[in-house]
């Protein structure tokens, strides 16, 4: 679990990827009790900051984000691919 005022980094490194992105899915294994507090982000090796989501989850519902999928193609109707 995350505890109050925690900062938890991660670190993937990706090996054989051309430079440009085209899809991305994550999936977050997040156990914390104050879903709103929680700030997540995506960082690229050039310093791009995207934010997945922030000061959502609400206060009653505990491990909003664990096993959540983040799927850049989750709101399109028509998906590329």
């Amino acid at each position: 679990a995350i505890g109050d005022n925690a900062t938890i980094m991660s670190t993937i490194t990706v090996t054989g990827a051309d430079s440009l992105l085209c899809d991305l899915n994550m999936v977050t294994t997040i156990a914390h009790n104050v879903n709103a507090d929680l700030d997540i982000t995506l960082s690229s090796p050039a310093g791009t900051v995207v934010t997945i989501t922030t000061d959502n989850g609400g206060t009653a519902n505990d491990n909003v984000f664990n096993g959540t999928t983040w799927d850049d193609d989750g709101g399109d109707t028509n998906a590329p691919g």
